[in-house]
């Protein structure tokens, strides 16, 4: 069964203010083709859209960016998202089997070169490929082993080792895209069916 949400449904069921979760979707979503102030439809969001708002609102309530880095950073992820948690979209933006086991963080980095006005955009996604932790007299040791792929704005590259070097990972944020999924997924499973 294909279902849409509400806005009231996804904004009680993901924890938020309605009037917060109606300001993100028109910052993050275009506008409504059915819906209006006075049209008298309710917007209806499919899966994709309402994780499209739930990720704009954590960019912008919990990592800090402005409105209009987030509107560039999920442009420029748009892809990578589709590929990963939505890959079996149909032409008419509906999902069909939404999921994705692995486990996914992206470093944001957002740079001002000298001279430009728009920041030099550059996303280091790492997926993880083994993972230990081992416990020994009150203290973790923590192994991990990930694979590394470099985006600038949304287009995958090789970056060479001295334009990596470059890159300063203190300045860098981190989108634990995965957890942040899972959490999406696990508040959505709660939210009652409508009659």
């Amino acid at each position: 069964m294909i279902r849409f949400y509400l806005n009231r449904e996804l904004a009680e069921g993901l924890g938020y203010r309605l009037s917060r979760w109606k300001r993100w979707s028109r910052d993050f979503l275009p506008p409504d083709p059915l819906g209006g102030l006075q049209s008298g439809f309710a917007r209806q969001y499919h899966l994709s859209e309402a994780f499209q708002v739930y990720l704009g609102g954590h960019l912008v309530a919990d990592l800090k960016f402005s409105v209009a880095e987030a509107q560039i950073i999920l442009k420029d992820l748009s892809s990578w998202i589709s590929n990963h948690y939505f890959p079996n979209t149909t032409s008419n933006g509906i999902e069909t089997s939404p999921a994705n086991a692995d486990t996914y963080r992206i470093h944001i980095f957002l740079s001002p070169e000298a001279g430009h006005r728009e920041p030099d955009r550059r996303y280091a996604v790492r997926k993880q490929m083994a993972f230990k932790a081992d416990g020994q007299r009150g203290a973790w040791i923590v192994s991990e082993q990930y694979m590394e792929k470099w985006l600038e704005k949304g287009e995958c590259l090789d970056l060479p080792a001295e334009a990596r070097q470059g890159m300063h990972w203190m300045n860098s944020r981190t989108l634990y895209i995965s957890e942040l999924y899972r959490t999406f997924s696990q508040k959505l499973e709660r939210i009652p069916l409508r009659p």
